[in-house]
């Protein structure tokens, strides 16, 4: 999916059989309409600014209020319950959308064929060959796509490869093939590291005596309260993301109000039971006006997570500079989670005044792809990001499935791109709890899927919707992170 100079005849390695776990590379290189490319993107980003546009038009930029509507990111809400110009945004827009899409199919169906047909002729795996099944996200198989950055701009979450190849359960995006290298060998890295550190005479005591400080400085700034990790074991060639350790900004200027905005939804997630008792007695961050943090508190925040979430209007930077956020080392902040995109005039004004002040390469940085950019760079593992803007009502809802999909559920962060985009096209069977032994002989409680064959295994809905809200949310890193 490179873009490339020359025209080039289709060619493509033969894909080889991988049941180790490990993630395997297959390379295709073909030709390319150059006309038809720029075309295709001219249009994107027309229907991207155009979207933009319209959805500023609403004075306050949220559906209404209503008081049949308490229950704001219940999964049964409906778009009926949405302002009448969200439904009229959202069926006019959908059209051009379907229409970018047949675009897109179009100029991509070279390398749809090759793929194809790459699945198609790997050999089939039978049952006894394949991992004992321990968690939902055993056995699954994802993509990761290298584009060229032009083409980072398409909702290639739409691509008619992800809808009709059943073996392809969840998909990613990455920059280049160091990037992906860099975020799979970090953690093995960095294990190694302190293995080697610790069979060093000479570095124990001072290398024991900084991971003391570092851990008492990191420890106090979340409660003291006792936690226990998900029960999840981590499968072969996936990374684990700590549920207790994730770090929330959340509209930190106040500038929504209503049943929609970041503030009250996720005041009303952090009261539900299971979060409380569960989740979310760990978590620490800044919500609303209550504390305006410095940039030191800023920083200690951020680079004090495992998980870190952005929930609010207009983009990260609009809130953090980029000066203050690309000297920051967050390795080890595996998943970033960024419910963007959301406009209110409030939020519209005080970032029109802030452009004026700056140049044209620091407003391009603000741009999805760029900011996802900019954030691997810091380290971050995997990032979470609306690919153009939304309504408030849309990123509660997003914010709804991501936390049922990564945490509830624990799916993958792939394969959670594809249930938010094809909602019920994941199976999943909730694990049930048994009692096993290890090899020294104790016991213990974990999670096992429940084996079920023939007619009584449930089977996913089939994919056959484009509903533009769905793909607004792009994974720019690694597929394979499950959080435990």
């Amino acid at each position: 999916m490179e873009k490339v100079r020359t025209s080039i005849s289709t060619k493509a390695k033969q894909p080889q059989s991988n049941l180790s776990g490990e993630p395997s590379c297959n390379i295709y290189k073909v030709s390319i309409n150059y006309a038809r490319l720029t075309k295709l993107l001219d249009h994107i980003k027309l229907f991207k600014r155009k979207m933009a546009q319209t959805l500023l038009k609403n004075k306050s930029g949220q559906p209404r209020q209503n008081s049949n509507i308490v229950d704001s990111v219940d999964d049964d809400a409906t778009p009926a319950q949405e302002e009448p110009y969200v439904e009229e945004v959202n069926e006019e827009f959908q059209k051009e959308f379907e229409l970018i899409i047949e675009e897109m199919n179009s100029y991509l169906s070279p390398i749809t064929s090759l793929i194809s047909s790459a699945l198609r002729s790997s050999p089939n795996v039978s049952s006894s060959d394949k991992l004992h099944v321990q968690s939902p996200a055993n056995g699954v198989d994802s993509i990761l796509l290298l584009p060229d950055m032009a083409l980072h701009s398409l909702p290639l979450e739409a691509w008619s490869l992800l809808r009709t190849e059943s073996n392809i359960k969840g998909m990613a995006r990455d920059f280049s093939l160091q990037f992906a290298f860099y975020r799979l060998q970090k953690d093995s890295n960095e294990d190694v590291q302190t293995d080697d550190k610790k069979t060093d005479p000479k570095n124990v005591k001072g290398s024991a005596r900084k991971q003391s400080k570092s851990t008492n400085v990191k420890e106090s700034k979340r409660p003291v309260v006792k936690s226990s990790p998900l029960d999840r074991e981590i499968p072969p060639g996936h990374l684990s993301a700590d549920v207790h350790s994730l770090s929330y900004i959340v509209d930190p200027l106040d500038e929504a109000v209503g049943d929609f905005s970041p503030t009250t939804v996720f005041q009303k997630l952090l009261e539900e039971p299971d979060y409380q008792n569960k989740y979310s007695v760990r978590w620490i961050g800044y919500m609303g006006q209550q504390h305006q943090p410095t940039i030191g508190e800023w920083h200690e925040t951020m680079r004090d997570c495992s998980i870190l979430m952005y929930y609010g209007l207009e983009n990260l930077l609009t809130i953090v500079d980029i000066d203050h956020l690309l000297p920051l080392n967050l390795s080890d902040c595996t998943l970033f989670l960024g419910l963007d995109r959301a406009q209110t005039h409030a939020s519209y004004s005080r970032t029109s005044r802030i452009k004026v002040f700056k140049d044209v390469s620091h407003l391009s940085v603000e741009e999805p792809v760029k900011l996802a950019f900019i954030l691997s760079l810091t380290g971050i593992g995997s990032i979470y990001l609306n690919q153009w803007n939304c309504s408030l009502y849309e990123n509660s809802k997003k914010l709804s499935s991501l936390f049922k999909c990564l945490i509830e559920r624990g799916l993958t962060t792939g394969q959670t791109v594809k249930e938010l985009a094809y909602p019920n096209s994941i199976l999943w069977v909730p694990p049930t709890s048994a009692t096993v032994k290890d090899k020294k002989g104790s016991s213990r409680r974990t999670s096992v899927i429940p084996q079920q064959s023939g007619d009584e295994r449930p089977k996913p809905d089939i994919p056959t919707k484009t509903d533009l809200p769905n793909f607004n949310m792009a994974l720019f890193g690694l597929p394979s992170i499950i959080i435990s």
